[in-house]
């Protein structure tokens, strides 16, 4: 029967160790890098939106995209989304912010989820709605290594919508 030391044992898994801790912080800052430019897009579609970029958010969704609009209606495509988007910009001026509940990034995906909250200045100069909601973006990384918006969801919170918390529905 053969017997190693205990330091030569550590002896051996020390690089071992040592190579797992690096790989699993290089993954982990990967992760974190994607999440960081995933956030990154979010916050220069937000001000691009507020600024009525409209070419510029355009370009932020993939050629297919889908955009769930708070009534349901789904608007696919570019064309379609710079519609309903021309048409927000035409009536609006959007100061909004987002609250991040949970953002998870996977290969070439990642999302984002949380809620919104949004003012809403009237071009025609009559005043300012206020909106809230909640929302989820779907992003994918392109091969040039940009996140493009995949799917988009918006909710509309309304007067008459339930507060459902955890551990209450």
């Amino acid at each position: 029967m053969t017997f190693i030391s205990r330091r030569a044992v550590f002896s051996l898994l020390t690089p071992a160790v040592c190579l797992l801790a690096f790989l699993v912080s290089a993954c982990g800052s990967t992760s974190n890098r994607s999440a960081d430019a995933v956030l990154a897009a979010r916050e220069d579609w937000v001000r691009a939106l507020h600024a009525k970029q409209l070419d510029a958010i355009i370009n932020m969704y993939a050629p297919d995209a889908m955009f769930i609009r708070p009534d349901g209606g789904r608007s696919t495509g570019r064309d379609a989304i710079r519609a309903v988007t021309q048409l927000a910009m035409n009536t609006f001026t959007s100061d909004i912010h987002f609250q991040t509940a949970s953002m998870v990034v996977s290969g070439n995906f990642a999302y984002d989820s949380g809620d919104f909250n949004e003012t809403l200045v009237l071009t025609d100069g009559s005043g300012t709605l206020p909106g809230a909601g909640a929302y989820l973006t779907v992003y994918s990384r392109q091969a040039d290594g940009k996140w493009l918006i995949a799917q988009q969801v918006w909710t509309q919170k309304t007067n008459d919508s339930p507060d459902v918390r955890p551990g209450t529905h």
